[in-house]
């Protein structure tokens, strides 16, 4: 049935080359991961003494299972039903840290946007872990990660999901504890993409602009490339700390984040993904299988096994479906705006042109601010080491000296603030081509296309499998979640994987927190099944629901992981 079941996939996936035609307009990884007093480089643990070295680059080959990945025949052995258990009691516990993944540029092809193949550049990417409150070694492991695409992933850190948070109401103000930390359900890792945040680019000589030109480019920002990344990262962090390394995993995308999981869950679920080729992907996640599921025979390997490991999502007001959703959305936007303008005793124009898309009770200026308040809480110097629990100099490939070949602006007349004088004199003076901390890409991106149609596909193909919570904020006209059910409803009347999509207990005009979808059989196909997908309300939020909600979203992702914990 499983080898049947991938010659179904291939079918479906021909549709997807249809939308892309019809639509508008082997590398190596390197780690900035272990204890420097273990004799590696990168990530700094807490309470480390001293100072850990610098990363460096990558000289080998990831190792990865040989052979050729395949959907299997059944047979060879009994499905199982959960991860297969080890021993760990001379494994140590998780250890909080901070530090950056290294990535070497490795070649891809992406069928919908690098067909004819591309290279990325090299990149360090920053990455902070915080292990659970209790129990650690048995908790899961949430991924956390913003959207944009190009936006830092420190919004959700600094925002109503780690151990300290900043006030959504009074975001100037100094870090407090927070006692919705979702440290109490799991350990929590935060990774920040390509030329975001802490993350930036190497090249052999940054003061060339046209080698800094080359990283802001498509090849190096695409979907696929960028959803790579993020599971190379992952997967490199689950290395450095083994008592996780066959835990639940659950990603916890923001907006594009959404678009991002998707594709990450593609890679991870499916020996041979059907949205990107990249050979050093591909054997980073064979080893890591081969490790989980090492006695597991080969034959059951795909998403229905992997999906035990990586089978939950958080979605946070995610774009998902792609010019589907975009559709539904425009239907449902104006209502809403003339909703909230009279509300406010203002007409549609005004609000449009004083509030926040992202938050329609909010005035632009206020949500224009957040980034700001983001960057002077990270780079001062006290608050840093709050956040990130050592101090700036102490984080292997952040100070300085330890940046050869680093850079984070395009050109020299890019706009981006100077760090702070009391951040450069712990950390260093950088040269004028880069920044420690920007929250989003500083320069033109270049070479991009629309996401077309076939960007709601990857979504399709991994939902099946994955356990799934998409919260829908009340005023955020920006991603508007109510439209995903209509947009589904779309697309299941243009192909056979997606039957039905239906609120349960509820419809498009009055919906409820819960939506069914129906996935349909043929053949090839797998059997018919259905998967029911959380959507709590979020009555006080718009786009970033942490910033107004984090308790309860909290208390939502509690309830759902034990809920659908098997």
């Amino acid at each position: 049935m499983r080898t049947v079941f991938w010659l179904g996939v291939v079918g479906v996936i021909s549709v997807v080359a249809a939308c892309s035609e019809g639509d508008d307009p082997k590398g190596t990884v390197a780690a900035a991961g272990e204890r420097a007093d273990a004799g590696g480089q990168g990530g700094a643990s807490e309470g480390d003494g001293g100072r850990a070295g610098a990363p460096s680059p990558a000289g080998a080959e990831p190792g990865g299972a040989g052979g050729e990945p395949s959907g299997g025949a059944a047979g060879g052995g009994s499905f199982p039903t959960k991860i297969p258990e080890r021993d760990e009691s001379e494994l140590a516990e998780p250890v909080n840290r901070v530090g950056f993944i290294e990535l070497a540029p490795r070649a891809y092809v992406d069928p919908t946007n690098a067909p004819n193949g591309a290279t990325t550049t090299a990149t360090r990417m920053f990455y902070r872990f915080i292990a659970a409150d209790e129990d650690a070694k048995s908790k899961p492991v949430l991924v956390f990660f913003n959207g944009g695409p190009g936006f830092t992933s420190m919004l959700l850190y600094t925002f109503g999901t780690g151990p300290l948070t900043l006030d959504g109401d009074a975001p100037a103000a100094p870090p407090t504890a927070n006692a919705a930390s979702f440290t109490s359900i799991g350990n929590l890792l935060y990774i920040d993409a390509r030329h975001t945040g802490f993350s930036y680019g190497l090249t052999s000589d940054p003061g060339d602009a046209d080698e800094r030109a080359r990283a802001f480019d498509e090849d190096s920002l695409g979907p696929g490339a960028d959803a790579a990344d993020f599971v190379l990262v992952l997967l490199r962090v689950l290395e450095e700390q083994p008592a996780l390394q066959n835990n639940r995993v659950v990603l916890v995308g923001e907006s594009y984040g959404g678009l991002r999981a998707s594709l990450m869950l593609n890679s991870l679920l499916y020996p041979t993904s059907l949205f990107l080729e990249d050979e050093a992907l591909d054997a980073q996640r064979d080893a890591h299988f081969a490790s989980v599921f090492s006695d597991v025979p080969k034959e059951l390997h795909g998403p229905e096994l992997f999906s035990l490991q990586f089978g939950w999502q958080v979605l946070i007001e995610p774009y998902v479906l792609s010019t589907y959703q975009e559709d539904q959305e425009d239907v449902l936007r104006q209502p809403l705006l003339e909703r909230e303008a009279d509300e406010r005793g203002v007409s549609v124009d005004e609000l449009r042109a004083d509030y926040c898309p992202h938050d329609l009770r909010r005035l632009r200026t206020e949500c224009d601010a957040i980034p700001d308040h983001i960057s002077a809480s990270l780079l001062e110097p006290t608050q840093f080491e709050a956040w990130m629990g050592v101090p700036p100099e102490d984080v292997p490939g952040l100070p300085a000296a330890q940046r050869e070949g680093a850079f984070r602006l395009r050109t020299l007349d890019d706009p981006a603030p100077l760090d702070p004088e009391s951040f450069t004199a712990r950390a260093g003076q950088l040269p004028e081509w880069d920044r420690y901390f920007n929250p989003g890409v500083v320069g033109e991106r270049t070479g991009v296309t629309p996401l077309g149609r076939a960007y709601a596909f990857p979504f399709l193909f991994s939902v099946r499998y994955v356990h799934t919570l998409i919260t829908n904020a009340a005023y955020d006209s920006t991603v508007i979640s109510e439209a995903l059910v209509p947009a589904l409803q779309q697309l299941s009347l243009e192909q056979p994987w997606l039957v039905n999509a239906e609120y349960v207990g509820g419809s498009v005009a009055a919906p409820s927190q819960r939506i069914r979808l129906e996935f349909g059989t043929g053949e090839g196909l797998p059997p018919a099944s259905e998967r029911i997908i959380y959507f709590p309300r979020y009555a006080n939020s718009g786009h970033t629901v942490t910033l107004t909600e984090g308790a309860k979203l909290r208390s939502d992702v509690a309830e759902f992981l034990d809920a659908t914990a098997e």
